[in-house]
């Protein structure tokens, strides 16, 4: 097979307003017949600040992808993929780039690697951790406007640090950690991650609800419930009858956003029981 051609743009931001270091975010990838998108799946430490504002970019972004019409891409990447400059933190597009390949899958998952990027398969694994931060973020500002004991951005110390994006106060502190599974980081390795967070920056009166989008796959969804049953059976309460390790599932709409419904109703319910 005669190689053919591949055209890719790399979307990336800068923490440095020189622009010197970047971090690549997103990559598009067409090959004449097939649009091929991936995207990071948690923000650079770098760039935490910027995370919520990078996760909107990034969610705007993969709608496009899935719903750009074929015939526009006949008038290549560099006129239909665009950002504001500025967007989360000195965001750019770099120019579109050609690349001669027998094989445009194989080339495509290369650069996914070399950029340290995860495969959008579909929509529930596309969501990463900066997305899942910003949605509950948005319910806590939300619900921090009529209730004082709502915390949106919350930060505790302890060995390590925890930067909750809700956090409540119910007789105890309540706080929320994303569990997020991708292409990349398995369900082991996402409860492994919030096992340390738990241990190294969670008080040990304070308790922890996990919030994580409902995996597509459903082997991976028992794999990750099961993960969630075993840090609530092994980190029992201090006091009291709730667990201190809890899960709530994140479904998706049919538009693709994070429905965080299921997650207000029970801090709304503890809030009504608050002493």
């Amino acid at each position: 097979m005669p190689p053919s051609k591949a055209e890719y743009r790399i979307f990336s931001a800068s923490a440095d307003p020189l622009g010197e270091e970047r971090y690549p975010l997103a990559l598009v990838h067409w090959d004449g017949t097939e649009l091929r998108y991936a995207a990071r799946d948690r923000v650079p430490s770098a760039l935490e600040k910027e995370e919520r504002a990078l996760a909107r970019v990034l969610r705007a972004m993969r709608r496009r992808v899935r719903e750009l019409p074929a015939t526009q891409l006949d008038m290549g990447l560099d006129t239909i993929f665009d950002v504001r400059a500025g967007d989360g933190g000195a965001t750019a597009w770099s120019t579109k780039r050609i690349a001669m390949t027998r094989d445009a899958a194989d080339h495509f998952s290369r650069l996914v690697s070399d950029l340290h990027l995860a495969q959008l398969r579909d929509a529930a694994s596309s969501i990463g951790r900066a997305e899942v931060v910003d949605a509950v973020h948005t319910l806590g500002t939300l619900l921090a406007k009529t209730h004082r004991n709502v915390h949106p951005d919350h930060t505790v110390h302890e060995f390590d640090q925890l930067r909750s994006p809700m956090s409540w106060l119910n007789g105890s502190w309540v706080h929320t950690v994303p569990l997020v599974v991708s292409s990349t980081v398995g369900a082991h390795e996402a409860v492994r991650k919030v096992a340390a967070t738990l241990e190294l920056a969670v008080p040990r009166k304070h308790r922890l609800v996990v919030a994580y989008p409902t995996p597509a796959d459903d082997s991976v969804g028992r794999e990750l419930l099961r993960g969630v049953a075993h840090l609530a059976t092994n980190n029992p309460p201090e006091d009291g009858d709730t667990a201190r390790v809890r899960g709530v599932a994140l479904p998706l709409t049919a538009d693709d956003e994070i429905d965080t419904s299921a997650l207000q109703t029970l801090v709304l319910a503890e809030l009504r029981t608050a002493p």
